[in-house]
């Protein structure tokens, strides 16, 4: 018989088999909890870089809210915030090292509706002559963009932008100036976007209020606010600079997207994987959501990580799955209970690695993604870890400072060394094993620059309380640093202020009314020595007699924090009597409330503002008293004033106030005010011109202007209306041209009575005495010779006395002008006839062109006249053998009738002279026959009597041709 504790084989591998299921069981037991353990800690590690990445954009929102205040405290630190004083307070910053991502720090300041042009030029005059506020419209307030650092590349777009156009913007800065706090705005798209890389944005704004100005309640910061100190984000830019490439290109690299408010598609801000190209599975298997809160504006950071593939084929989960079958069969001949031993130990010992692992990898994860600089020192003082971020704040990777032991001395300020060997030498010494205060250093970084260190550091222990070292944080406080200097500066300055300031001042306790100091101009003004002043309450200064009122006054200035006296009446301690203007404000002055009371003498200013009132009567009733319009423009040409009566105005439709020039009136006088307007600022001189206007029932009238510059953008125009004066002045000139013709005329006269008319008397006087002579000595040849010569000169006497009697009676008005219709053509055979002799003389042939009957309507005597007088001068300058020509043709209601020659001719500049009595113009004709010089001057006067023209074309060698008209009808 077999023992009863013998195992038979069939029960020995019964029990084999129950080990081999058992032991198979539990190696799936193992894999599952391996793939489980593997799951969890991705989960794990996944929050942890979630909640890191949480923390830096945390971490870097509030160093960005500190730069903006940093920015805020400089524009209160300064009276003055020039272009350049603001471009070197940020390349101080070094905003580029220290913060990356940012597109820039700027500045835009409220702009009134009624100073907004006066902005416009001012930063026109300032080098930039294209700069205007956009978008384009009237509103009742502009904000614009003045200052933005770096001011180059895409910046150069937001130049001049109007924050309160857009209602995104609009609202983050209304809570930023209401709150006194930083404030994000919503989802935005930057005008600094081109075509290319087009992201979108968000805007933090931090409050700058007026110097002085209380801002304790939400209306006084309305009132004090100036401008915003702002800073904008390009997402993609910003996340860049803040996180890196934290996600590497892998399939199990973790997704992030920014989210404004809400989760939806309309307010995504960032996306880390949008210009990827790897294939996920559109159903990750884990996603997280944290909202990140800033001063009750909140951005959703939704995280999301792909589905591993397959954790069975994980080369852990397969080496714990086919180890674990090898094993069950290994064992499956153990003892169950050696086995189940055996195994709940692998699992323990798994667990408590996994635990371990875990937790190394979380606290390097925290140490490596934290945004200060890290860094951990054995007890030694060997270093033993840095974090990634001592690159950002010194230039240096960790490596650098892992090869080199001594580096971290070699990078502190030689000034600050000192400082900084004995806070480690008293850190690491044994009495001291506890936390130390934190110390302030400056180092060199790579690139040479100083940046301000807040150094913290504390001891670390062991579980049995040993001293392991210290772990040590390094802050980048160059930010914090440069805002104290300011706030430094800018309390100098106020104290230097309040020294030397010309008004007095007084410093009261807010909640008693003592006065706490008083400045030395106050001193001086009133006569009281400073102890007479402190520490006493402001209603019992011997100045200030009514103490109830006063009283009153105190409690009113406690509840609504400003009070204000035009004209207080005040005695000094020598008993004058001053007028001042006193104004007081309360405000908070580290946590404490004080009233700030200024007091100006007003005195002498009253006295210059009655003499200016006095002034300006003189002023006013002088201007009312001239009868001239005056205008004001300013340099665009746009109407701010008038004075005068509407009745003389050009435009009358509507007032011209506000309106453009060139809006209103023609072009051409358009033109020609703004030609004045920019010389008279050119040249700061006045400008005098003259110009024409239509005025209503009075027609086109004579304007003289006088422009005088009036301030840096207007000018003054006193306009008088000379219409009258310049009818007098064309009168006088037509009366100075008669005047002068009558004198040409007079000269003519005494010439003809002096010269010509005795020239011919001569000849017959003198040839007379000859002719006795001949007669005496019976010389007949000799006495016919000489009787001719007499009658040639008494025949030129006579056309010369017709002439003159004709031409006196023309000038006086005594000859009749009697017209009648006769036969022209009649006429003229009769006329021609008459000097056939005189042209045969001379063997000149007179030609006809005339047609059968032509009739006229003239005064036949004064026709006579002329034809005799051109066919004559044809005769006279035509050589022997030459050719007349004389026609006539009818045109519609007139008589052309021409008298050609083939004469000498007459050169193009004696042409002007031959119709001019003030030219005397003669000539001796081709056989030396003379003229009268009036004949031609009569002919024009006797056509034009007519309502004829009289005209000639010649040309010198070929001969003349004269051409007149006459009326065929009444």
């Amino acid at each position: 018989m077999k023992s009863p504790t013998q195992a038979t084989p069939s029960g020995n591998a019964w029990k084999a088999l129950i080990i081999l299921i058992i032991c198979i069981i539990l190696t799936i037991a193992a894999t599952l909890h391996t793939k489980n353990n593997i799951e969890a800690r991705a989960k794990s590690e996944f929050a942890l870089v979630c909640d890191e990445i949480e923390v830096k954009i945390t971490t870097r929102l509030h160093a960005h809210a500190q730069l903006l205040r940093a920015g805020s405290a400089f524009f209160a630190a300064s009276d003055t915030v020039t272009r350049t004083g603001w471009r070197e307070f940020i390349k101080q910053a070094k905003i580029d090292e220290n913060l990356p991502g940012i597109q820039g720090v700027g500045f835009s300041m409220i702009i009134p509706k009624n100073q907004l042009q006066r902005h416009i030029q001012t930063i026109r005059n300032e080098g930039f002559p294209n700069y205007t506020v956009k978008p384009a419209g009237e509103r009742e307030i502009y904000t614009s963009i003045i200052y933005l650092e770096p001011f180059t590349d895409r910046n150069l777009r937001a130049f001049g932008y109007d924050m309160f156009s857009e209602p995104v913007r609009r609202k983050a800065v209304e809570i930023s100036r209401d709150n006194d706090i930083a404030m994000l705005s919503g989802k935005a798209l930057f005008v600094q976007e081109t075509n290319q890389d087009v992201q979108p944005g968000a805007l933090m704004y931090v409050p700058v209020y007026r110097n002085g100005m209380a801002v304790n309640t939400v209306e006084q910061r309305r009132s004090a606010i100036k401008g915003w100190v702002y800073s904008p984000y390009r997402m993609n830019d910003l996340m860049q600079g803040i996180l890196g490439r934290w996600d590497k290109i892998q399939d199990e690299r973790i997704h992030l997207q920014v989210y404004d408010d809400s989760i939806s598609a309309s307010s995504l801000l960032f996306d880390s994987q949008s210009n990827d190209t790897l294939n996920h599975d559109d159903s990750p298997s884990r996603q997280l959501s944290v909202p990140v809160e800033f001063n009750g504006k909140k951005w959703i950071l939704y995280f999301s990580q792909p589905k591993e593939q397959l954790f069975y084929f994980d080369s852990k989960v397969i080496i714990v799955f086919i180890g674990g079958i090898i094993i069950s069969f290994l064992l499956s001949g153990l003892i169950l209970s050696l086995v189940n031993t055996k195994a709940k130990a692998i699992q323990i010992a798994k667990k408590l690695t996994a635990e371990l692992k875990d937790s190394e990898t979380k606290f390097k994860t925290v140490a490596d993604f934290t945004y200060d600089w890290e860094y951990w020192e054995g007890n030694d003082r060997r270093l033993i870890y840095i974090s990634p971020s001592c690159e950002r704040i010194s230039g240096y990777k960790p490596d650098e400072f892992l090869s080199d032991s001594k580096l971290l001395g070699k990078i502190v300020h030689p000034d600050d060394l000192k400082l900084w060997d004995n806070h480690f030498e008293k850190a690491h010494s044994l009495e001291h094993l506890s936390d130390i205060d934190e110390i302030e250093y400056r180092i060199i970084k790579k690139d040479g620059s100083l940046t301000f260190i807040g150094h913290l550091c504390r001891p670390v222990f062991d579980e049995k309380e040993s001293y392991l070292g210290r772990r040590i944080n390094s802050r980048d406080i160059t930010a914090r640093k440069l805002a104290e200097n300011a706030l430094a500066v800018s309390e100098t300055r106020y104290r230097r202020l309040f020294e030397s300031a010309k008004d007095g001042i007084l410093i009261l306790d807010a909640e008693t009314g003592m006065i706490m100091d008083v400045n030395p101009f106050l001193i001086e003004m009133l006569g009281y020595s400073k102890e007479q002043f402190i520490e006493k309450a402001i209603w019992e200064i011997g100045f200030l007699h009514d103490v109830v009122a006063n009283q009153d006054k105190f409690i009113e200035l406690q509840q609504n924090e400003y009070v204000r006296y035009e004209n207080l009446p005040l005695e000094t301690f020598y008993g004058k009597r001053i007028n001042v203007e006193f104004i007081s404000n309360l405000y908070l002055v580290d946590n404490r409330k004080v009233i700030q009371c200024n007091i100006r003498d007003i005195t002498e200013r009253r006295l210059a503002e009655e003499a200016l009132k006095n002034s300006e009567s003189r002023s006013n009733a002088l201007i009312e008293a001239i009868p001239d319009l005056m205008f004001t423009l300013n340099d665009e040409g746009i109407y701010l004033d008038f004075i005068g009566d509407k009745d003389s105005l050009a435009f009358q439709s509507q007032s011209i106030i506000g309106k453009r020039n060139r809006d209103i009136m023609p072009s051409e006088f358009a033109d020609l005010v703004d030609e004045k307007i920019k010389l008279t600022f050119q040249t700061r001189q006045m400008q005098v011109f003259e110009y024409q206007l239509p005025l209503p029932a009075q027609g086109i009238c004579d304007f003289e202007a006088r422009m005088v510059p009036s301030s840096s953008d207007e000018v003054v125009v006193i306009v008088r209306n000379i219409t009258d004066r310049k009818k007098t002045e064309a009168e006088i000139k037509l009366k100075n041209e008669e005047l002068q013709k009558l004198n040409a005329t007079k000269d003519k006269f005494f010439s003809i009575i002096a010269h010509d008319l005795k020239s011919p008397f001569n000849s017959i006087v003198g040839f007379s005495d000859l002719l006795v002579e001949q007669v005496k000595e019976k010389d007949y040849e000799g006495i016919g010779k000489y009787a001719g010569i007499i009658l040639k000169s008494s025949w030129r006497a006579l056309d010369l006395l017709t002439n003159l009697m004709e031409w006196t009676r023309s000038q006086t008005g005594r000859m009749e002008y009697n017209p009648e219709y006769f036969e022209m053509v009649a006429f003229l055979n009769e006329l021609i006839l008459s000097f056939d002799a005189i042209a045969g003389q001379k063997s000149i042939v007179i030609k006809k062109a005339l047609p059968s009957n032509a009739a006229a309507f003239a005064d036949k005597a004064m026709i006579s006249t002329v034809m005799r007088n051109l066919i004559s001068n044809a005769i006279k300058f035509t050589p022997i053998g030459g050719k007349i020509t004389i026609s006539a043709e009818e045109k519609e209601s007139e008589l052309l009738v021409t008298v050609s020659d083939s004469g000498v001719g007459i050169s193009n500049n004696r042409i002007e002279k031959l119709f001019r009595i003030d030219e005397s113009y003669s000539t001796a004709g081709t056989n030396n026959e003379r003229g009268t010089g009036l004949g031609l001057i009569l002919c024009k006067d006797f056509i034009e009597k007519h309502g004829g023209k009289i005209r000639v074309e010649s040309e010198e060698g070929k001969g003349s041709t004269f051409r007149l008209t006459l009326p065929v009808k009444f």
